[in-house]
């Protein structure tokens, strides 16, 4: 299960980058991981190089 958004502009931002931020639910148990941890997670876009 995973819930996630894409971040809003700050009005009076500066150089902002493209994120996303959400979290990541486990649904079964695998390994020594247990069901039903919850990890956030952020992804912000690479800057590209020219």
């Amino acid at each position: 299960m995973n819930s996630n958004i894409s971040i809003t502009n700050w009005p009076s931002g500066i150089n902002e980058i493209p994120a996303i931020v959400g979290s990541v639910k486990r649904a079964v148990r695998h390994g020594e991981g247990a069901a039903g941890k919850v990890s956030s997670f952020l992804a912000v876009k690479k800057e590209e190089k020219d």
